[in-house]
């Protein structure tokens, strides 16, 4: 079957409204678990919505639908310029925005409070070490780790350090806010996986790249991670990578 975004949209502005049947419903939600694509859409728009029924404006859920079909297939020239063809969710943001304005709406709330510290919080979570399978104590960088003695695990990691040791030394440095060193451990761990079979602390580490990137305010490419682990169920974030979402990131970039 061919992917029809815009048939989809309709469809899903129906689902949020609810008056589909039950076969259209069960098509929707097959649709939001496979395509991330959509899934932001449906975000996007449960946000417009919070808006619009505080002032009791449902009936405008039709225009923020119209909204991000326009924004899919612009295509038209203006002024006898070629129109710059915005993505769903440059025209989402936009339409949810007006209606946080005028409404003072949850997405007004939203961008006057959210900050890289809130999110970040929001979503972090702690690598306990003894979770993971180990017969021995471990080496010095583990017991450093599960002490939380943060300066000697960082202080203890070489170049020849292993996939491990690096992702607990950008844990680590998470711990000391040293966020720049922390994305840069990251970012060995899961370089240094690309050419294998196996991918050790690849799941993880882009995790916590993520959060790190959020804190250093390099939205886009956290965004990017969020993007591929959200369209991912079987990722080992995928669950907590919902409390950050694309969408509070992107309302963290307008702020910058």
């Amino acid at each position: 079957m061919t992917y029809d975004f815009n048939a989809n949209i309709d469809l899903l502005e129906q689902y949020i409204d609810g008056t589909v049947n039950d076969e259209e419903r069960k098509l929707v939600e097959q649709l939001l678990n496979n395509n991330a694509e959509l899934r932001e859409a449906y975000e996007y728009m449960n946000m417009a919505v919070a808006s619009v029924k505080l002032s009791a404006l449902h009936r405008q859920v039709g225009n923020i639908a119209a909204a991000y079909k326009t924004g899919k297939n612009s295509s038209t020239a203006t002024q006898g310029q070629p129109a710059k063809i915005r993505s769903i969710g440059f025209y989402a943001m936009r339409v949810a925005a007006v209606l946080a304005v005028v409404l003072a709406s949850y997405t007004a709330i939203q961008y006057a409070t959210i900050t890289p510290d809130k999110l970040y919080t929001s979503a972090f979570e702690a690598y306990n070490l003894s979770a993971t399978r180990s017969a021995s104590k471990g080496t010095d960088i583990e017991q450093s780790y599960k002490m939380g003695n943060w300066n000697a695990v960082l202080s203890a990691i070489s170049n020849e350090s292993g996939q491990k040791e690096k992702f607990l030394g950008g844990v680590s440095a998470l711990y000391l806010d040293k966020f720049d060193v922390a994305a840069d451990y990251f970012n060995q761990v899961i370089d240094a996986n690309k050419t294998l079979t196996e991918k050790p602390y690849t799941q993880e580490s882009e995790f916590y790249l993520a959060l790190a990137l959020i804190k250093l305010q390099n939205y886009d490419a956290a965004k990017s991670i969020i993007h591929k682990i959200t369209a991912n169920p079987d990722h080992t974030y995928y669950n907590q990578v919902k409390k950050i979402s694309t969408i509070k990131t992107a309302l963290l970039s307008f702020k910058k």
